[in-house]
């Protein structure tokens, strides 16, 4: 059968599930809407939900550049699964919470009960000349241009990815960004310094006005932290694929996908946009042939712009909070 159909038959269900999932992961997505279906079944049923800073095929606590400390491995996760095996067996619930997440930039794990977090506020930033403003009353319209080459593409360097290596967990999560946003065919667009600490949990998104000279083009999007020291840290990205480009401003909405990270004082937000991250997404010709069967000669190269202003408000859109239990 289908995915609906298995995922229909399991909504049917009374038998609780525990759902194990990491941030860094490929089918991160697909875990946290099958969470979300099974809490919508009647009944008090003791389903349970836990997202590590893992990566698909690293369940260790180093992820991309960065060391998580001792705690973020799975080495505690089976005692976990057994505990609620045993519960689920006796007919109790478990001595867990509903939902355990790590957040990285504190390292730490928290709880919650319910999914998504209930004591979030959503946040938009609105693109600028190279910026991210809260006010966007304050932005003169304008655009970004770039050129994009498929032939040429963007590396994928970091992120929810199973990109082979010596080491997988080397290849995926947060990473340095510095090489890609020294390209020309990556945009950046930069929030002020925040204030204070900042806990960014739950669903990224990019609503982009765009246009192309391409007969489809592809919109990829790249949610990273720059730090006190000026180095560009990826943490979650995305990708659109528009079928039928325009040169007319049209709006897309990439999802980036969920993430949980407390984003310093001192520390900005930034979004990288451009048009391909390959090998995780494969490349777009840009001239209506179909990615999988072009050859060399169907790959076009193409003028794309990202619009923002009144009339063509682009933004970056996310859930916050004041960071707690830093």
């Amino acid at each position: 059968g289908s995915d609906r159909e298995y995922l229909d038959a399991l909504a049917e269900t009374s038998l609780p599930a525990l759902v194990s999932a990491g941030w860094n992961d490929l089918f991160l997505e697909g875990a946290l809407e099958l969470f979300t279906l099974l809490r919508q079944r009647p009944g008090n049923i003791a389903d349970r939900l836990i997202i590590g800073p893992w990566s698909h095929g690293n369940p260790s606590d180093w992820q991309g550049d960065f060391w998580h400390g001792y705690s973020a491995s799975t080495a505690g996760l089976s005692d976990t699964q057994l505990d609620f095996f045993d519960a689920a067996r006796e007919g109790r619930a478990p001595d867990t919470p509903l939902v355990r997440y790590f957040r990285s930039g504190s390292d730490t794990w928290h709880t919650a009960t319910d999914w998504p977090l209930p004591d979030l506020k959503q946040r938009m930033l609105f693109l600028g000349e190279g910026n991210l403003i809260s006010n966007s009353d304050s932005i003169v319209g304008g655009e970004t241009q770039f050129q994009s080459d498929t032939l040429r593409p963007v590396p994928t360097v970091g992120g929810a990815n199973f990109v082979p290596g010596l080491l997988l967990g080397k290849n995926s999560g947060p990473k340095d960004q510095g090489a890609i946003e020294a390209r020309d065919d990556v945009l950046t667009f930069t929030s002020a310094m925040l204030e204070e600490d900042t806990e960014v949990t739950g669903l990224i998104e990019a609503n982009l006005w765009v246009s192309s000279t391409g007969v489809s083009a592809d919109w990829t999007a790249r949610l990273c932290e720059v730090n006190a020291d000026g180095k560009s840290i990826g943490l979650v990205d995305g990708i659109y694929r528009q079928i039928s480009a325009s040169s007319e401003p049209t709006e897309v909405v990439v999802r980036l996908g969920h993430i949980s990270h407390l984003f310093r004082r001192g520390s900005r937000y930034r979004l990288q946009i451009a048009s391909s991250n390959f090998p995780r997404f494969d490349r777009n010709p840009q001239s209506g042939a179909a990615p999988s069967k072009a050859t060399p000669g169907d790959f076009a190269s193409h003028r794309h712009a990202v619009h923002f202003g009144k009339e063509t408000p682009s933004s970056l859109r996310f859930t916050t909070r004041l960071a707690v239990g830093t």
